[in-house]
């Protein structure tokens, strides 16, 4: 589906009915990043109204000159969830740059939001300001082909480079990576990718259910830094997965699973007391 917004074509697809849940997918990605890891989960329950956004410049959706900086962007996801979301509240779920943008709703417009889950946030937009281990692959296979699409650029990311998970970056990663407007995302990136109240993000307090999961091998956004969150979400669950990276979801997808079901049950709870 398209939705207009600024003059914007903006796509993203819907799943079910019920109480929505906004899932947001990190740079240079798709909406395919967030269906791969959510959909296998809430396909098995009822009642969540799941709403998977492509970001301007990113999948299909548009990209303007005027899209300058993450302010302006997070206005956009703003003006979105108004249109799709009016007057209503919503769950939130974030990856990466995702769950950075997932936090600035989280301070501008948290009493629409009876829930979060951010998948490996990166705390800072610098990325010279993030505490980051050494990029590592733990376990690698002989059985992965040399020639298949994306390989290098799934290699850099992978802790777990089997043809298992290379099938899965195959089908939920690349797919975004291709799509792209890379004009637009490297000027992106380049002119304003941090907002600008990125500091004052850290001080508003949310006391609604929280998820943080991250990598201990995340060579990316890193998981030391994730953990001052805890101080602003007094209902939150923190995990770092060992032998995971910035493909978390990917490299150990039981626990994500059974960290995603009991952020949504701890969700439940809240809104029947």
């Amino acid at each position: 589906m398209i939705c207009t917004v600024k003059n914007l074509q903006i796509y993203y697809e819907e799943h079910g009915t019920g109480t929505p849940v906004l899932c947001v997918h990190g740079y240079h990605s798709s909406h395919r990043a967030m269906t791969g890891c959510f959909e296998p989960i809430f396909t098995q329950l009822e009642g969540y109204r799941r709403i998977y956004i492509d970001l301007p410049g990113m999948g299909q959706s548009s990209s303007a000159s005027w899209l300058k900086d993450a302010d302006t962007m997070l206005d956009v996801l703003r003006t979105f969830i108004d249109t799709i979301l009016p007057n209503q509240t919503f769950l939130l779920a974030g990856a990466s740059y995702g769950g950075y943008l997932a936090r600035g709703l989280l301070y501008t417009m948290p009493e629409q939001i009876d829930g979060a889950l951010l998948l490996f946030p990166p705390i800072t937009a610098r990325m010279e300001d993030r505490t980051l281990p050494p990029k590592c692959v733990l376990e690698i296979s002989d059985l992965l082909d040399p020639s298949v699409p994306g390989l290098n650029a799934f290699l850099n990311m992978a802790v777990i480079a089997t043809p298992e998970t290379y099938e899965r970056y195959r089908q939920d990663i690349l797919p975004g990576i291709q799509a792209a407007d890379l004009t637009f995302t490297a000027r992106f990136k380049a002119g304003g990718y941090r907002l600008t109240f990125e500091d004052k993000m850290a001080s508003a307090l949310f006391p609604k259910p929280v998820s943080i999961l991250t990598g201990r091998q995340d060579h990316i956004t890193g998981y030391v830094q994730a953990f001052e969150l805890l101080a602003q979400f007094p209902r939150a669950t923190y995990a770092t997965l060992d032998r995971c990276g910035h493909l978390l979801q990917i490299e150990n997808t039981p626990l994500f699973n059974q960290h995603v079901l009991d952020w949504l049950k701890r969700t439940e709870l809240q809104q029947t007391h």
